[in-house]
C-alpha cells in the first residue's frame, strides 16, 4: 500500500504536558488555519485536568504556531476536552467541547465574535448524563440544521454505551435529542457503540458508524434526518481493534481514516516473554478514498506503519490542493495517547491507491 503525507508538525509531551490531542481544524477568517485540540496536564488520564489550546498556520499548514489557550476548566471541571469546531450562521466561530464535571460529562457550545480571542454565551447541547462525543464530530446538515452523535455511558467508569442523535434546528442556540437510543445488536457485548461519527451523503441520508470491541467499525443509515436509523452491522471493509475512526469530504476525495483490524483484536498486545515489547493494534493507520461521495472506498492509502506506535482520533481538514490530518501519536512512549502528529497530503497523491476489492461500507 501505497505511503502518502508528510509530517508539518509534531506535538510531543514532556513534564507539565502528558498528552496533546482529540483536535480540530478550521479556516479562520484572515485565512489561517487553526489547530484547537486538548492539552493535559501532569497526568494525562482522561478525567485529569485538561485545557483547549490552539495552534496556527499560516501558509496552508507547511509551519505552525507555538500553542496558545483557547479555554481553560473552571474549578467544578474535571477537565474539558474533545474539540469541534463550525462557522455559526451569522459568522461566528463556534467551539464545541466535552465538559466534565459531577459524574456528567456534556457537549457545551461556545462562540467567538472575535475568531477565537474570547468567548461567550455558552450552550449545553445535551441533558444530565455521561455523554462522549468525539473531536471533529459535529455536521452542519445540508438544510442547515447542527447533528452530532453522543454516546451515553452507564457511569464514568462503565465502558458501555448507546448511541443518540442531538438535533439543532436553530444554529445551536437549543437542542433536541432524536428518535430511540440505537444499541449494539449483540447483547453481550462488552462495550456497546462508541465514539460515534455522522456522515451526510448527496441526497441527505445519513451514515454512522461507532467504534466497538466486535472486530470492525458498526454501520447504520437515515433517511429521516437521524430519527430512526438501520440495525448497527459490522462492516467488512471498515475493520479495527477498538479504535474510532474519522470520515469526511475533502477536495476532489471523501476520506476514511481509520485503524484496519491486523492479526490480532484489541488496542495493545505483547509480544512473546523473552522480548517483552509492546505490539500496538492501533497501527497501521490508512486513509480510504471514495471518488462517489462515500458511496464505495475502492482506493487504500497508507499515512502510518510503524509497529512499535499507536495512532488513532484523526481530525481532517480540507485544503484546496490538499488535506490535514491530525491524530495521536504514541512517539516511542508505550502509551497510546500521548504526542499528536500533523500530516499534509497532497490530493495529487491520492493518484489510484491500493485497489480495495469490497469497496462498499
Amino acid at each position: 500500500m501505497k505511503k502518502i503525507g508528510k509530517q508539518v508538525f509534531f506535538l510531543p509531551t514532556n513534564e507539565q504536558v502528558k498528552r496533546n490531542g482529540e483536535g480540530a481544524f478550521i479556516r479562520l477568517k484572515d485565512g489561517r488555519i487553526m489547530f484547537g485540540y486538548t492539552q493535559y496536564g501532569s497526568c494525562g488520564g482522561d478525567h485529569d485536568w485538561a485545557q483547549l489550546v490552539a495552534i496556527y498556520s499560516c501558509d496552508e499548514g507547511e509551519t505552525w504556531s507555538g500553542p496558545q489557550v483557547l479555554l481553560r476548566p473552571n474549578d467544578r471541571d474535571a477537565n474539558i476536552m474533545s474539540v469541534s469546531f463550525l462557522r455559526m450562521q451569522n459568522g461566528d466561530l463556534g467551539m464545541f467541547f466535552l465538559r466534565k464535571n459531577q459524574g456528567n460529562c456534556r457537549l457545551h457550545l461556545v462562540r467567538s465574535s472575535d475568531e477565537g480571542e474570547s468567548w461567550y454565551d455558552e450552550t449545553v447541547c445535551c441533558d444530565e448524563g455521561y455523554y462522549v462525543v468525539n473531536n471533529d464530530r459535529v455536521l452542519r446538515l445540508k438544510n442547515g440544521n447542527i447533528l452530532f452523535p453522543a454516546n451515553l455511558h452507564v457511569s464514568p467508569d462503565s465502558s458501555y454505551s448507546v448511541q443518540y442523535m442531538f438535533c439543532s434546528e436553530d444554529d445551536g442556540r437549543t437542542w433536541k435529542k432524536l428518535g430511540q437510543p440505537v444499541c449494539h445488536p449483540f447483547p453481550n457485548s462488552s462495550t456497546g457503540l462508541q465514539e460515534s461519527g455522522i456522515f451526510q451523503f448527496a441526497d441527505e441520508s445519513l451514515w454512522a458508524w461507532a467504534r466497538t470491541r466486535s472486530g470492525s467499525q458498526f454501520m447504520m443509515f437515515s433517511k429521516d434526518g437521524g430519527t430512526t436509523w438501520t440495525m448497527p452491522c459490522g462492516s467488512e471493509l471498515f475493520t479495527g481493534p477498538d479504535s474510532p475512526m474519522q470520515v469526511k469530504k475533502a477536495g476532489p476525495v471523501t476520506l476514511a481514516i481509520f485503524n484496519p483490524k491486523p492479526r490480532y483484536c484489541g488496542r495493545i498486545e505483547l509480544e512473546p516473554e523473552e522480548t517483552g515489547k509492546k505490539l500496538w493494534a492501533r497501527t497501521p493507520f490508512v486513509c480510504l478514498a471514495s471518488r462517489d461521495g462515500g458511496k464505495t472506498f475502492p482506493e487504500g492509502y497508507l499515512l502510518e506503519d510503524d509497529p512499535a506506535n499507536a495512532y488513532c482520533y484523526p481530525a481532517i481538514f480540507e485544503g484546496e490542493d490538499y488535506f490535514l490530518a491530525a491524530y495521536y501519536h504514541s512517539n516511542d512512549s508505550g502509551i497510546c495517547l500521548s504526542s499528536c502528529k500533523l500530516t499534509k497530503v497532497m490530493y495529487a497523491e491520492l493518484d489510484g491507491g491500493y485497489p480495495i476489492k469490497n469497496s462498499t461500507p
